[in-house]
Formats: structure tokens, C-alpha cells, sequence
């Protein structure tokens, strides 16, 4: 059985998207660069970076790519995903994030995805948190970015100032693996480590961005145990899996927990505003 039929999950999201438009203000007369179907807004001597950032996460999901063509499921995607018949849509939501897709829209056209570059008050504000997105910014425990879904037809994803001090390099030795414990139930940390770079970042909203107009899904578990404990018809709703997915395969990680486990206790599910990337093991943002 397939996971989902498209054209009823289309049918659905138009209507929820009709329902969900609010107000998202992003100041106009900002600078502007188009690259690879993305707009990067306000980004100015960034902007190079952030392409650069935009096409490794392209090379990057290749393997994952090949991975999800191949005969059967891999140890990877057994652990993040569980079920095979995930595969074709799980394949669709990466092949969009590597093309920056159009996503579907109300109004007459489709829209790729913009980046806002947050330096200053009064440059987006959004209804949905009720705030400038600028001064979220400003909180020491709060996001690196924030994919928002108000608008339909303009999907925007603002990155803070923080975002840049994230590292730019990838883990390349397979020594990066997360290490699986002596009895082979449990990882021996929270994943954040493996997944703390600018690409990973950029993939994880991008993914927001299409988990939504796909699934209507705002589903956002960081820790690595809370991924992998998700139930199967749920790992294909959180952002976060993806990257860990994609990560793995990219490493050539092949060792995970024996078995679908509940998340040890001390580790809360706190909830939050959805879509946003922060890097807290005990934070379960959405």
C-alpha cells in the first residue's frame, strides 16, 4: 500500500491552506539574489556562502538518493523510516528540496523558497508567532531558523544572525557515526553533534516546507531517540528525520539500535512554536 494518494491529499491541503492564509510581512525594497530557483533576501555578502551551502546539500543528498533506488531498505532508512513503502515519497520530498521545487499555490503562480538574512528590527513579521521575527532572534535559547507557512504562495525561511556561526564543513570520516550502546538498544548521544551544520540547517526547513504542502505535517523531534521511537505512518511527517537519514547514508553509518524503542526517561517532550531549528536535546519544537 502506497503511503499516500496525491490527489486526495491535494484536495485536502487546498483546503487547509485556504483556511490557514494570514499576514507575513517581509519589508520590501531589501535586496534581492535569485539562484537555483531560491530567493535570498537582505543576505548581501552572505549570499555567495548560502549558495555555496545550497549546492553541497545537493551533492549531499545524492547518496541518499541512490540509497532510496536501491533493491532494499538500508540500514539507515530501516531506522529512521521503518516501512519500504515510504520510499517514493520520501524520495519526492528530497528530489524537491535539491531542485528547490515550486510549491503549490493559491494565488496564480507557484513560488520556490526565500531566505531571509535577519540583521535588524522590522524586516519580517509574522502573525503566527506575533512578533518580529528579528527579536526571536534576540533569545539566547531560541531558534537558528524558522521555516513560515502563513503565506501559501511565499514560503519563507529566516535565518538569525546565529545561523552563521554554525559550522560550514561537514563530517566527512565515518568516525562521525553516532555509537550505538553495548546492548545495541540505544545510541549513546542526542544526534545534535551529527547534524549541527549550516546545510543540515538549510535541508531541515526546506523540508518543513514541503512536509506541509505535502502532508500538512508541522511535526518537529530533534533528539535522535525521539526520531527514532516515532511509529512508521509518523517518521515521514518529521523534518528532522530526513536529515538524519540523509546523514547517515552520506557517512555510511551501518550500525543502529536493534529495535523500535520509547525514548529513555529524562528526556521531556517540551512543545514549542513549530518549524523552527533549534539545537536543544530536550526540546521538541511543533
Amino acid at each position: 500500500m502506497r503511503l499516500v494518494n496525491f490527489q486526495f491529499y491535494s484536495s485536502i491541503l487546498t483546503f487547509l491552506l485556504l483556511a490557514h492564509v494570514q499576514a507575513l510581512y517581509v519589508k520590501p525594497h531589501l535586496e534581492r539574489t535569485h539562484s537555483n530557483n531560491l530567493t535570498f533576501i537582505n543576505c548581501r555578502s552572505r549570499t555567495n556562502s548560502l549558495i555555496n551551502q545550497y549546492s553541497s546539500l545537493i551533492l549531499n543528498l545524492q547518496p541518499a538518493l541512490r540509497d532510496l533506488s536501491a533493491p532494499s531498505a538500508s540500514p539507515a532508512f530501516t531506522a529512521f523510516f521503518k516501512d519500504p513503502n515510504h520510499a517514493p515519497f520520501i524520495r519526492r520530498i528530497l528530489q524537491n528540496i535539491t531542485t528547490a521545487a515550486p510549491t503549490p499555490a493559491i494565488s496564480d503562480r507557484a513560488i520556490s523558497p526565500s531566505f531571509v538574512c535577519l540583521d535588524g528590527p522590522t524586516q519580517v513579521n509574522s502573525t503566527e508567532y506575533d512578533t518580529d521575527m528579528y527579536i526571536r532572534c534576540q533569545d539566547p535559547h531560541g531558534p537558528f531558523a524558522t521555516t513560515l507557512l502563513e503565506s501559501p504562495a511565499e514560503p519563507v525561511i529566516t535565518l538569525c544572525p546565529r545561523f552563521f556561526h554554525l559550522p560550514v564543513r561537514l563530517q566527512r570520516s565515518k568516525r562521525a557515526c553516532l555509537e550505538v550502546g553495548v546492548q545495541g538498544k540505544l545510541f549513546l548521544s542526542d544526534g545534535l553533534d551529527l547534524i549541527r551544520h549550516q546545510s543540515w540547517v538549510l535541508m531541515h526547513e526546506l523540508a518543513h516546507i514541503y512536509l506541509w504542502n505535502t502532508l500538512g505535517s508541522r511535526m518537529d523531534y530533534y533528539n535522535v531517540e525521539q526520531c527514532l521511537s516515532l511509529p512508521s505512518k509518523r517518521t515521514v511527517g518529521n523534518a528532522e528525520s530526513y536529515v538524519y537519514y540523509v546523514a547517515n547514508v552520506r557517512l555510511g553509518c551501518t550500525l543502529f539500535p536493534s529495535r523500535p524503542h520509547p525514548p529513555r526517561r529524562g528526556i521531556p517532550h517540551h512543545r514549542g512554536p513549530a518549524n523552527a531549528t533549534v539545537f536543544d536535546s530536550e526540546v521538541q519544537w511543533g
